[in-house]
């Protein structure tokens, strides 16, 4: 099946994703379906979450966010990404188990939702992979409309 797996390769140099999540195993299944196609960076709290973000967002090409943090909520986290604006093109996909949710981040500027438990490793690799995609081809048009 590698025509498969060559699928979820964007490019030779791996896509660098912010995992923002405090429970072990659940960053554990994400790390184990993800780092084969991506680099991943680990946080475990808002706070953390945040420092990587100020010192690597030039190189983040993803956050996946889970909203229930130990110190800072996940939607104060968002906030605070999509008001800045350095930091506001790195698309976010939250993770969380309460449904409710759903609404409230995609208005503060989620670009889509990951429902807990996680679904299959297919349908999460598809919808991180769409999001970098359609996140680099944004990159890329803004880039020609300047030049």
């Amino acid at each position: 099946m590698p025509e498969k797996q060559e699928r979820f390769r964007p490019s030779l140099e791996k896509r660098r994703i912010l995992l923002v999540e405090d429970e072990f195993i659940n960053q554990e299944i994400l790390q184990m379906n993800l780092r084969e196609h991506y680099e991943i960076i680990p946080a475990e709290t808002g706070a953390e979450a945040l420092e990587i973000i100020h010192a690597q967002y030039e190189t983040l090409s993803l956050i996946l966010l889970d909203l229930n943090l130990p110190d800072i909520h996940g939607l104060d986290v968002l906030r605070e990404v999509k008001a800045d604006v350095r930091f506001a093109r790195i698309p976010v996909i939250v993770m969380t188990a309460d449904s409710d949710a759903e609404v409230e981040c995609l208005t503060l500027g989620a670009i889509d939702f990951i429902p807990k438990p996680y679904p299959r490793q297919e349908v999460i690799l598809a919808r991180v992979l769409r999001t970098i995609e359609l996140s680099e081809d944004r990159d890329i048009l803004r880039w020609t409309e300047r030049d």
